[in-house]
């Protein structure tokens, strides 16, 4: 069909996995935040663009904008992502470092994760604990730098609440509660453990700490 050098084609993962570099498989989401859960591929291939290993971090809400601008088509003003289009065609050449972010739930409570990344250094803010890791020092994220670092920790802290603070806001509304739906998708996908009491239980301990209010 005369179709070998026109597709894009791009591969990417939605989570990495975690296999007991912290004691545990399924105590997380994949591996939570830590690097074994979020660091994915992201292979893409497109007419007229050179081929290169591209030494930047990237976002998986990167993917819409930059096949967007490959397409030529515009890009929404409210996009979260970038496009990456750049940085495919320099060749591979480092790209001044961003902050990139990540989410995942809590296990133990079902609220929300968040963590920061910049080069070389990677924030975790999870269930009212603060993390720190250098990852240049330390790639595997085992020594927790929040109490020795305090400066950074701070500026790294403040740049992700400005990150966050800019992110665009759904209107008010009705909207189902996201993690039935999820929930029952990834069990019809075969995630057998979404069945587990711990699971089910979060709405349940939020009403007991509320005193019983829904």
């Amino acid at each position: 069909l005369g179709l070998k050098d026109r597709p894009l084609v791009l591969f990417a993962a939605s989570a990495g996995e975690a296999l007991m570099e912290r004691g545990t498989i399924i105590n997380s989401f994949h591996g939570g935040l830590f690097d074994e859960g979020i660091h994915v591929p992201l292979i893409v291939r497109a007419p007229g663009v050179p081929a290169s290993r591209v030494k930047a971090a990237a976002q998986l809400v990167d993917i819409m904008p930059t096949v967007l601008d490959l397409l030529r088509l515009s890009v929404p003003e409210t996009s979260q992502g970038i496009s990456l289009k750049p940085l495919l065609e320099q060749g591979g050449k480092p790209a001044r470092e961003r902050l990139v972010y990540s989410q995942t739930l809590s296990l133990d409570t079902g609220e929300p994760c968040m963590g920061a990344r910049k080069y070389p250094w990677k924030l975790l803010l999870t269930d009212g604990k603060k993390e720190l890791y250098d990852l240049a020092a330390d790639p595997k994220e085992q020594k927790d730098l929040s109490a020795a670092k305090p400066d950074m920790l701070k500026a790294l802290g403040a740049e992700l609440d400005r990150f966050i603070r800019a992110m665009p806001r759904r209107k008010a509304g009705n909207y189902q509660k996201p993690l039935a739906i999820v929930s029952e998708r990834m069990k019809q996908l075969g995630y057998w453990w979404m069945d587990r009491p711990r699971i089910d239980s979060w709405e349940e301990r939020r009403r007991n700490k509320a005193g019983g209010r829904q």
